[in-house]
This record gives C-alpha cells, sequence and structure tokens, in this order.
C-alpha cells in the first residue's frame, strides 16, 4: 500500500522548490498529481510529482542552456588542430537552425572547407573528406588481385565504410561510438593485409564479426562467423534452461523452428522462458 506524499510548499527536489500543487492531469486513464515550482533561476513550472520524486525532472532546463552557453564562448585559436584539419577562422553560420559555432578549416590535402566545431572536436569529421576517399581509392584497385566484386572484399569494404564514412546509415554505432579499423587494414594494400589475416569470406552464411562488440577491427578481435555464432555473442542473448538443456537464445529458436526474435518476444510480454518455449510446443502441435 504506498503513502500519499503531502506538498506544502517549500520542498525542494534538485534544483525545483514546491510551491503548491494544482490540478492533477489525465494520461489514458490515470490521474497525475502536478506541483507548481519554481527553479533556482526564478523559472515557475507545473510538474508531475513523480518526475520530482524520481529525479527525472531536477530542473527548468537552465543547467544545459548554462552548458550550451559555456561551449559557445569556448575559445578556438587559429592553428588549432584536430586531426586533420587547422582553424583558420570562425565563420558566421551558413544555416541559422544549427547552434553549433561555424569554422573555416584547411585540411592536410590542402582543401578549405566550413565544418561544424562540434563535428570536428568530437571526431565525427577528421578531414575535408579526403581521408575517407583516400582509403576507399587505396583500396579500389582490388581486382587487380582478383577481390573485387568477391564476398571478402564487400566485407572489407563495408567494415571501412562504417568506421569513417559519417554518412554510413550505421555509422552512428560504429564510427560513431569510437571503432576503428587497425592501421594494416585501413592502408594501402590492406585489402591484401585483411585476407592475409582473415583468409577469404567462408560463403554468403558468414559476415565479419567483433568477439568483442566494443572492440576495434582488428587480427585479434575479428572472425569469420554465421548470424547464429554472432547471436550468440551478443551481450543481450540470455541462456535459457528448459527441461535440464541449456542453449542460448538463438539456438532455441532454431531448434523450436521459429523465426529469430519470437521467443524474446514472448518473454518481453510477460512469460517466462520456460512458459515461452511451452507456449510455442502447444501451438506447433495444433
Amino acid at each position: 500500500m504506498s503513502v500519499k506524499l503531502n506538498i506544502y510548499g517549500g520542498e525542494i527536489f534538485n534544483r525545483w522548490t514546491c510551491i503548491k500543487e494544482v490540478e492533477p492531469i489525465k494520461y489514458g486513464r490515470k490521474y497525475f498529481r502536478v506541483i507548481l515550482c519554481k527553479c533556482k533561476c526564478g523559472n515557475e513550472k507545473n510538474v508531475m510529482l513523480m518526475n520530482l520524486t524520481s529525479g527525472k525532472s531536477n530542473g527548468c532546463g537552465c543547467t544545459m542552456s548554462e552548458s550550451m552557453r559555456e561551449r559557445m564562448t569556448i575559445p578556438i585559436y587559429e592553428g588549432e588542430k584536430y586531426n586533420k584539419l587547422t582553424v583558420i577562422k570562425e565563420v558566421e553560420k551558413a544555416n541559422d537552425k544549427r547552434k553549433s559555432r561555424q569554422f573555416l578549416f584547411k585540411c592536410d590535402c590542402g582543401k578549405e572547407k566550413v565544418i561544424s566545431l562540434n563535428d570536428v572536436r568530437n571526431g565525427n569529421t577528421k578531414s575535408c573528406g579526403c581521408h575517407l576517399m583516400n582509403i576507399i581509392s587505396n583500396n579500389k584497385y582490388g581486382f587487380k588481385h582478383g577481390f573485387e566484386g568477391t564476398l571478402t572484399y564487400n566485407s572489407y569494404m563495408s567494415m571501412l565504410l562504417r568506421c569513417n564514412d559519417t554518412k554510413h546509415e550505421h555509422y552512428y554505432n560504429y564510427g560513431g561510438r569510437g571503432i576503428t579499423v587497425c592501421k594494416e587494414w585501413a592502408e594501402e594494400n590492406g585489402i591484401l593485409n585483411f585476407v592475409r589475416d582473415m583468409g577469404k569470406r567462408p560463403s554468403k552464411e558468414y559476415t565479419l564479426d567483433r568477439k568483442d562488440g566494443n572492440g576495434n577491427y582488428e587480427p585479434s578481435n575479428c572472425r569469420w562467423a554465421t548470424k547464429l555464432q554472432q547471436a550468440a555473442n551478443m551481450r543481450s542473448n540470455k541462456f535459457i534452461e528448459y527441461n535440464g538443456v541449456s542453449f542460448h537464445q538463438a539456438e532455441w529458436e532454431r531448434r523450436l523452428g521459429i523465426k529469430r526474435g519470437r521467443l524474446w518476444s514472448l518473454i518481453s510480454k510477460g512469460r517466462t522462458p520456460v512458459e515461452a518455449i511451452d507456449y510455442i510446443n502447444a501451438t506447433a502441435k495444433k
């Protein structure tokens, strides 16, 4: 049985000070208590009581604004270098919708380009674009060695793009997380070094897998693996024991003859792993 928390005014939750309770608001079929609060900065706002007590709301957002103002006033000097880019000068924002400061940079290749300071400082942009093009062009000659168009070459180039091309759809989960390709695989003749270390991709059923999902692409951390093997390597994949036998989730789905994710779908809806397997077995017999 829950105890009602009385609000008298003056209670403090992080940067909020409670003033008084106001009319509750309705979400779906439930009503939620709302408190009129005053932030340390002086702003007043209605806040749901559960957000106050849980710490989900700790202020009106003023601290974020202060942090942003600090970033906007950090001095950046001519000649500062970020990877292959050297600062020339700050320029007016070409796009008013972007809050990030814009600078004119000179790349090591000689090209000048206006780039967002945030993108440069967080490492999303390391050059004017020539770095990625050099990696690709250095390995485009794969046809000379009989690799262009092969499964091995396709996997190799996909690896490079995921880690270096900020426009790649999966960059955020690879290069954006700091995942890199080792020097020997990324340099000129990289495709040859890659095949020397990894061998050719066995078949379409195999893809390039990192043993440590947070590690880089390098010989000691990579292997050719099937989707089933990769699924077993995922941190989210739990072992499930049923009738004294234990397999990981992906293996159970294979043995039960159901599509991937079906078992987890049943578990996420409230069934225990054993109940989920019982349910699958029962429906399969009908």
